[in-house]
């Protein structure tokens, strides 16, 4: 789960340098310095299982996503000054509505198992077992919430952008049939 959140804000930082009108930042957008971050997050997430200090019950992801998404946002309304092909401005900007999207379904998928996670650390709650017990259900049910954002990807990209759309007809009607 750690390592999925981390993908998350890589591709929203990516969306963001991707997005920038400065050629510095936008060098720092390839695919080889991609699967180094991808293969150096797989090695602290998941061999050194810092997931849930580095990322304390979800507040920092959420906080990076939506910090780069808002960024990526205002370069992309910048994106109409900017002296780019209008092919290339219609993808990024499809791109940035995929990804800010997605941002926006977890930050609400996140939230409540974030904010179920703090109130369970109070000792109150663990002593009294009617309180706990409620707190249990609502943490399972923020769970199933928070798994809903790893299901979401594939719908949300369906939804959000025509040339997905095309290209996922194009490969089930015209390959496969």
């Amino acid at each position: 789960m750690s390592s999925a959140l981390a993908y998350l804000c890589l591709a929203t930082i990516d969306q963001f340098l991707a997005t920038c009108s400065s050629p510095r930042w936008q060098q720092l957008c390839h695919i080889s310095l991609a699967r180094r971050l991808c293969l150096t997050f797989i090695v602290l997430c998941n061999i050194l299982q810092l997931g849930m200090f580095l990322y304390f019950l979800g507040v920092l992801p959420l906080s990076i996503t939506v910090i780069f998404g808002c960024l990526a946002y205002r370069n992309v309304q910048k994106l109409s000054y900017r002296t780019i092909p209008l092919v290339r401005r219609k993808l990024d900007q499809q791109l940035t509505v995929m990804v800010l999207t997605q941002v926006v379904f977890n930050v609400f998928a996140i939230t409540p198992y974030t904010i179920i996670n703090a109130i369970i650390l109070d000792p109150y709650i663990k002593r009294d077992p009617v309180a706990n017990a409620i707190s249990s259900s609502i943490r399972i049910l923020s769970t199933i919430l928070l798994y809903s954002c790893f299901a979401s990807p594939f719908y949300i990209y369906i939804c959000a952008s025509e040339r997905f759309r095309h290209q996922l007809v194009f490969v089930l009607c015209k390959m496969h049939l």
